[in-house]
């Protein structure tokens, strides 16, 4: 595992996005009624707010902790030769700033709902509204150089992403061409008291939706069923709090609004009041400094 980091400040992750658009949808009105019952989070503003704030999270992230040479920025995205694929894109943003840096190639991203923007975009930006799970992509086999899945681990079941997932993300794969993932599990490390309770409950409602919370160390089992054994997976901590400085503030922050959307449902399945859940979310801001709470997350690339 690698050393945890201090979240230092760096300029790279202060990026100016025009990812935001008039045209966001209100709540579920995209998703059917058995997929909302699945979906892990609200399809509001406030989630996509959240997803925005978590881009920039994951930049901080990248830069800071793996200290990678990301093939993403590699030559045939500068070039323009490249055509890129984001899985569950939501409101676009990660779509959106890498086609700002990368203005030759072409990006394309796909979510279950309609959140991304529709008439104000880039020339080299396309978005489709498509059920990985229920449809194939809309894409002919061989289409993409590169395919980004980010933090979708708590939307999809074991057999979800072991049968139609992944064989369908290297049906559109071109010969050459690599798939990323990062994800990480409902489990954070060094818990307090009040983040065991709300992350365990967590972990109940999307096992009660057949979804297993601590997918991570499957995710190279499904590629090797799938007959993919060149897989490079890396790993580090993520610290969540004041503790681990800019990265840390930045990780407590989209969690806290995490739980605060969660509310009306884990507020009961906690039998808890919702001032008494308040409280606990409280707690949790509170505690993560002292146990110096952390996620691990894991970033996996295959060929």
């Amino acid at each position: 595992m690698g050393n945890c980091i201090s979240g230092r400040d760096k300029n790279t992750a202060s990026r100016s996005l025009s990812s935001k658009d008039n045209e966001k949808k209100s709540s579920q009105q995209n998703i059917s009624n058995d997929e909302a019952k699945k979906y892990p989070l609200p399809n509001t503003d406030d989630e996509n707010d959240r997803m925005t704030s978590q881009h920039f999270l994951q930049v901080f992230y990248l830069f800071l902790s793996f200290h990678h040479n990301n093939d993403l920025s590699g030559d045939k995205l500068r070039s323009g030769r490249a055509r890129v694929l984001d899985i569950g894109c939501g409101p676009g943003t990660w779509v959106l700033d890498m086609a700002n840096d990368y203005t030759l190639s072409q990006f394309t991203g796909v979510d279950i709902s309609a959140t991304f923007p529709n008439s104000v975009k880039p020339m080299n930006v396309n978005f489709e509204q498509c059920d990985v799970v229920n449809e194939k992509l809309p894409f002919e086999t061989d289409t993409f150089d590169l395919i980004h899945v980010r933090f979708m681990g708590s939307c999809f079941t074991e057999v979800e992403w072991s049968e139609r997932v992944i064989p369908d993300l290297f049906r559109v794969l071109k010969p050459g061409g690599y798939i990323e993932i990062m994800d990480l599990d409902m489990k954070a490390m060094n818990e307090g008291p009040s983040t065991n309770e709300l992350l365990s409950a967590i972990q109940a409602q999307l096992t009660s939706k057949k979804i297993n919370p601590i997918i991570t160390p499957l995710l190279d089992k499904f590629l090797e069923s799938a007959g993919i054994v060149d897989i490079d997976i890396e790993e580090n901590c993520h610290p969540i709090g004041e503790w681990g400085d800019k990265l840390g503030v930045i990780a407590l922050n989209d969690l806290s609004q995490w739980f605060n959307q969660l509310k009306s449902e884990l507020a009961p399945f906690m039998r808890l009041s919702d001032e008494d859940y308040d409280e606990k979310v409280g707690e949790f801001r509170r505690e993560v400094n002292n146990f110096q709470t952390y996620w691990l997350v894991y970033r996996l690339l295959f060929f």
